[in-house]
């Protein structure tokens, strides 16, 4: 029995979101019914001193949060829901099967990646009980145990995974790409890879989103265990995805009664015949649900046989929804061209409309919506990520006067095979002195005209040389902050620049505000702040290696 509890009641909207969130995130838990359970009302109300807000969910430890949100939730978990960094060479959109494998050959080709996941890692395989057609598993294995198996092995090469936070938009900035996360974070990089699969999609019928969570299910590996001992459960679909779970429903459930709008199967002949010969399962063709009803949690469903138009009434403790797919794409459609069904277009390179930025995955207008699939995909659109990436490298190296730096893409599978763990780029020595060099002359530039200013001071009168002093002190703090950036990466350009500007003309400003206050008069106080600024600026640059000006710090 899993030790963490939570105490809810089925109407509880709140209850069903923590469910769901626990669920996807595969966090074994026991569902107590306060409505039902008076032992567990009783419990709530000790910890509470006589409240009764649900939910309140106990953890191994003893503690307890009550009426968590999402992000609560996920920080007491123990998720990570911030990026370390603001600048990497790959974002990757979606932590399913398509966007971990491309992550994981991207870190083995020395690319500096991140995985963003709204949810939780390893898609829709994470969440389905059994997967029999993937390769190298003869006896099939659990969709959880293949999930896990792909995190821990991108874990291996050091990807830094994000998970439960948002993507709420892709943008293009001179020449690179603007990741911006619903956390506040926005993360720069040189390209993107959409990998965020498809959801099942919903009925439409009354009482339907009502009753989510309360009885209406789309995830049987993730709510079918609350009804364990149930006379009848009932799975909506025809395809392998309704079947398999209609299979798996049956170790909860007397009596499983599969509803199909169509007037045969979808779903393959081996799947169909473990169903047919299955003596808990009862199959109803050409039937389409007209709505689902209840209070509190679902009580009754209403559906309809298509042929005789005869109604038919139902009182089965829980629903589950199979009818196909929906691409996760809302956050995609003011910039990136999609179809009319919402799935993201490609050409044969899995580029999208936007520069910079991939698709791979069931995300993608005509995917097959096949695990194995969606694994060549990421993998197949990293390579041609890679070449891009490739192409900047070399010129920005050209530009530099410098040798290309760069693997040629047809040695890709050879890199790819050979290597034991992340490579490392040979560093052009060129370059790095190149850059090292104007960082000294910057900062010694800088020390100059804080000099200036100081002389200045003392010949002109403190009100002149407070302004002399002004843009110094935006030089030495603009270079600490630019090559604390370029320690971590190479910078969104038009940050940088915007930054160094609108910091000067703060400064600048920030003499008339000081005047009226008696301020100007403290030459001490324009010495104090540019000699601190100078002094932050040469600590960055004395501490920075010069070669990590190239290549990512390692995490």
């Amino acid at each position: 029995m899993p030790d963490l509890k939570v105490y809810g009641a089925p109407w509880c909207p709140d209850c069903k979101r923590s469910k769901k969130f626990l669920a996807e995130h595969r966090i074994p838990m026991e569902w107590i019914d306060i409505d039902q359970d008076h032992d567990g009302l009783r419990v709530v109300e000790k910890l509470q001193a006589g409240g009764r807000s649900i939910p309140t969910i106990v953890f191994p430890d003893g503690s307890h949060l009550i009426e968590p949100s999402d992000d609560e939730l996920a920080r007491k978990l123990g998720l990570t829901l911030e990026a370390s960094r603001q600048f990497y060479e790959l974002v990757i959109v979606g932590g399913g099967p398509a966007g971990l494998a491309a992550a994981l050959y991207a870190a083995r080709e020395g690319i500096s990646v991140v995985i963003v996941e709204k949810s939780a890692l390893g898609g829709q395989a994470g969440a389905t009980k059994r997967i029999e057609n993937y390769p190298g598993f003869p006896e099939g294995i659990d969709g959880a145990d293949l999930a896990e198996r792909f995190i821990a092995q991108a874990k291996r090469y050091q990807v830094e995974l994000v998970s439960a936070v948002e993507v709420t938009s892709i943008e293009p900035e001179m020449g690179n790409v603007v990741v911006k996360l619903g956390n506040g974070q926005e993360l720069c990089a040189h390209a993107a890879l959409i990998a965020t699969g498809s959801r099942y999609r919903q009925l439409g019928v009354p009482g339907e989103s009502s009753l989510t969570g309360a009885g209406v299910h789309y995830c049987a590996t993730c709510d079918g265990p609350f009804y364990r001992g149930a006379e009848e459960i009932l799975v909506i679909g025809g395809g392998n995805s309704a079947l398999e779970e209609a299979l798996f429903l049956t170790q909860f459930a007397k009596k499983i009664r599969i509803v199909s709008h169509g007037s045969e199967l979808r779903a393959s002949g081996l799947v169909q015949a473990d169903v047919r010969r299955h003596p808990q399962i009862e199959i109803m063709l050409d039937t389409e649900i007209v709505a689902f009803s209840g209070t509190k949690k679902l009580e009754e469903v209403v559906a309809r046989q298509r042929v005789t138009g005869e109604e038919q009434r139902w009182h089965p403790a829980a629903a589950f929804v199979f009818v196909g797919l929906d691409p996760n794409t809302a956050f995609l459609r003011e910039g990136v061209h999609l179809d009319q069904r919402g799935f993201v277009t490609t050409d044969a390179s899995f580029r999208t409309s936007l520069p910079g930025v991939f698709a791979a995955g069931d995300v993608r207008a005509g995917a097959t919506k096949q695990l194995g699939a969606a694994v060549g995909e990421g993998i197949a659109a990293l390579l041609q990520i890679r070449a891009q990436l490739q192409q900047q490298r070399l010129t920005v190296s050209l530009d530099e006067g410098g040798a290309p730096d760069v693997t040629p893409v047809t040695s890709a599978t050879a890199n790819l095979s050979s290597s034991t763990g992340p490579p490392t780029r040979p560093d052009p020595p060129g370059r790095v002195a190149r850059l090292a060099v104007r960082g000294w002359i910057a900062l010694a530039a800088a020390w100059a005209a804080a000099a200036v200013a100081l002389a200045a001071s003392a010949a002109l009168g403190i009100a002149t040389g407070l302004v002399f002093h002004l843009h110094p002190v935006a030089i030495a703090i603009g270079s600490a902050w630019l090559y604390r950036r370029l320690e971590e990466a190479r910078p969104c350009p038009t940050r940088s620049v915007a930054f160094l500007v609108g910091l000067g003309a703060l400064l600048s400003a920030s003499d008339e505000a000081l005047r009226p206050r008696g301020l100007a008069d403290a030459p001490w106080l324009a010495a104090a702040i540019g000699l601190a600024g100078l002094a932050g600026a040469s600590w960055v640059l004395l501490r920075a290696d010069p070669r990590s000006l190239l290549q990512p710090r390692a995490r």
